[in-house]
């Protein structure tokens, strides 16, 4: 069983004399789902949770927590998630400022920078030339240049990836979905950047059709 059937079993469980604690739980099920960590099953040991889902974890945790006046520290926390999902993370962690916390979160996806209340830049470059650490929306250009560069010396590179800009620049893409875990694995769609932008069933195209008319 994964999270998502968990909160589907717990909204139909009727226990009036253990509401509350239910509705504290269902609460917490359905923004791990809202933010797209609803395909881990029950039994995944935490300690095998990449950085970024654990951070998105701890976020789910805190807002449910009765203290208020602290600080969070979030680094890059949308790693891996798909841009369906960027919204929803922002929508948590606007809740846990309106919470009266500070939350403090190193992020380069303008989705996010776009939110925040005040915005420090560091760089201009990384490590002695800086201070951006994850990769900043220079350093994809020139991630997606090297890729190029394999590709045109006869090379087939597959990728792996959420992020946009990538997506838009590639031969091929294809978009597995709808959802994760036993809700995804099917393909959705399959073609060129320009096609997925038209295939009205297929998620990533319509954020990629968004991007694409800034």
């Amino acid at each position: 069983m994964q999270v998502s059937d968990l909160a589907l079993f717990v909204a139909d469980f009727d226990a009036p004399e253990v509401a509350p604690l239910l509705g504290n739980l269902q609460s917490a099920l359905d923004n791990l789902v809202r933010i797209g960590l609803g395909y881990p099953s029950l039994n995944r040991e935490s300690s095998t949770l990449s950085g970024g889902v654990a951070q998105r974890v701890k976020m789910v945790r805190h807002l449910g927590s009765s203290l208020t006046d602290l600080t969070y520290v979030f680094d890059e926390p949308t790693i891996g998630l798909h841009p369906r999902h960027v919204q929803n993370m922002n929508d948590l962690l606007l809740r846990l400022r309106d919470k009266g916390n500070t939350v403090l979160v190193a992020e380069h996806k303008p989705e996010m920078i776009t939110i925040a209340d005040r915005v420090v830049d560091l760089g201009p470059g990384a490590g002695q030339h800086g201070g951006t650490t994850g990769l900043h929306m220079h350093d994809v250009d020139i991630l997606i240049a090297l890729i190029d560069r394999l590709v045109d010396r006869g090379r087939t590179v597959i990728v792996i990836e959420h992020n946009l800009d990538v997506i838009a620049r590639t031969d091929w893409v294809i978009d597995l979905g709808p959802g994760a875990g036993h809700d995804g694995g099917r393909v959705v769609f399959e073609g060129p950047p320009l096609a997925l932008v038209e295939a009205e069933q297929s998620v990533t195209g319509q954020h990629l059709r968004k991007r694409l008319a800034r």
